[in-house]
């Protein structure tokens, strides 16, 4: 990576306010002369040339009426265009980042890099689109062509190689597999990850509840497994194996993946499945509460061939961001989870 001269200022995303008039005495002979306007605060553009780096206008929309201020998102819209129709993913990715308090604290407070301030940068609508974004990421994102936005999102966490960062997302899945009639029970492979996958299974109705879902993470399989007695002979046992999830205590987010997708005739293709009985408000899992903050919609039929938006929390709600558009308000996420593959949770 290689360093930059300073980080954007995160002052610039700040809309200025409005200074109200101090009244002032004046004469007859003043009131015959027009009062001078009064001083304006200067253009992002000016300022950041004036801190002696080169600028380019963010791309911003601001409120400026309390009457809608209901409709907008509490934080600055920023557009992201799609015109090469393969930074949807990307453009997904970064909206979602931009709604995450904790990441962004731990963000300004990494040492600088490229990757890094071109990242606050496109966050901030500096540039017009995430091409820039994919190219410093590197890899197979460079090219121009589709990807899934959960795996730009993971493999974006972990290109910022930050503990910090990392323990935010990262929880433990320990598979442990013990053998039901020895009184040794083995324990394997700690790992940490950043992402759990649910998979929904086909059913008469199209739809699974959101509890059935869960539980089939950490459900017991059972088989036969060879064990090695004290004398040194060997014989067939049965074996439970299952899956243990630890949360961390820094650990912020929880980026969970509804795997809709299956491999039909060659190709991967999505299932229409619904998820039922789900609270995005209030939903306990593995001994901790959570509450989604984000979500990843994706609209086609398989993974490359598709269109992906972001689903953000907001003070006012949730607001759905499709590239450049205008955010749509939504008072919930869609019923069902209808098109949602990548939940982003907030553990409180």
């Amino acid at each position: 990576m290689w360093p930059l001269s300073g980080r954007p200022r995160q002052g610039l995303l700040l809309s200025r306010a409005h200074h109200s008039a101090a009244s002032v005495s004046i004469t007859a002979n003043d009131r015959r002369r027009s009062e001078a306007p009064k001083k304006r605060a200067l253009p992002v553009q000016q300022q950041a040339k004036n801190d002696g780096r080169a600028a380019k206008k963010p791309r911003l929309t601001t409120v400026n009426s309390a009457s809608s201020r209901s409709e907008q998102p509490s934080l600055p819209i920023v557009r992201l265009s799609n015109t090469s129709r393969f930074n949807c993913y990307s453009n997904t990715v970064v909206q979602l980042l931009r709604h995450l308090p904790h990441f962004n604290a731990a963000l300004s407070n990494l040492p600088p890099s490229e990757l890094c301030g071109v990242l606050q940068e496109t966050m901030m609508g500096v540039h017009p689109d995430t091409t820039l974004l994919r190219q410093t990421v590197g890899g197979d994102f460079a090219i121009p062509q589709m990807h899934d936005a959960a795996e730009f999102l993971l493999h974006l966490l972990n290109a910022l190689d930050s503990f910090d960062i990392e323990e935010q997302f990262a929880f433990v899945e320990r598979p442990v597999q013990r053998c039901t009639q020895c009184e040794d029970h083995p324990v394997r492979d700690v790992q940490p990850i950043r992402e759990l996958i649910l998979h929904l299974h086909p059913s008469q109705y199209h739809q699974e509840t959101f509890q059935t879902v869960v539980d089939r993470v950490q459900s017991a399989e059972v088989k036969d497994m060879p064990c090695s007695l004290p004398d040194g002979s060997t014989v067939q046992h049965q074996h439970s194996n299952h899956l243990e999830i630890n949360f961390q205590p820094g650990q912020k987010y929880l980026i969970m993946q509804l795997n809709k997708f299956h491999l039909n005739r060659g190709e991967m293709v999505k299932r229409d499945m619904m998820v039922t009985k789900f609270s995005q408000s209030n939903q306990m899992m593995f001994g901790h509460r959570f509450r989604t903050i984000g979500a990843v919609e994706h609209l086609g039929h398989s993974p490359m061939i598709a269109h992906y938006v972001a689903w953000c929390r907001s003070d006012n709600g949730w607001f759905r961001y499709d590239d450049d558009k205008t955010p749509q308000q939504r008072a919930r996420l869609p019923n069902g989870l209808k098109n949602i593959v990548t939940l982003v949770l907030e553990k409180f």
